[in-house]
């Protein structure tokens, strides 16, 4: 459920869902910027608002729990905006920290590009390293 002070209208118009705000992905202080810079009139791409809330997010959590890979997964792939979610995805799989179960899964996607890139990583990640 949103938090009581977020605009259930707000939300709606943007395509947030309550996962969003319940993932803490979107905040008073983002919605309310993205309501200012709605008001400006200069982009109506309604998942440019979503992209904006969630690279903040990503910034301003330099490392994430699996929790929250696994929730950020989830916001991307239930994306209203097909592109907008797989490039969620995208972002999700090439942070340094994304858990190994997470690329493991994105690595057996029916996307293919995001499949190979998922299994590149994890060899660049995780391959063992040779012994002298």
């Amino acid at each position: 459920m949103p938090e009581p002070d977020l605009d259930t209208e707000s939300l709606a118009h943007f395509g947030f869902t309550d996962a969003w705000v319940e993932q803490g992905v979107l905040t008073r202080p983002v919605l309310d910027a993205l309501c200012a810079r709605w008001a400006d009139g200069t982009d109506v791409n309604l998942e440019h608002y979503r992209w904006s809330a969630f690279k903040q997010f990503l910034h301003a959590n330099r490392t994430l729990t699996s929790t929250q890979f696994d929730c950020l997964w989830a916001l991307g792939r239930s994306d209203s905006d097909q592109a907008m979610g797989r490039a969620m995805l995208f972002e999700v799989i090439l942070r340094r920290d994304c858990p190994r179960a997470l690329l493991q899964r994105a690595a057996l996607s029916q996307d293919t590009a995001l499949a190979r890139k998922s299994q590149q990583v994890l060899v660049t990640r995780f391959a063992p390293t040779p012994e002298r």
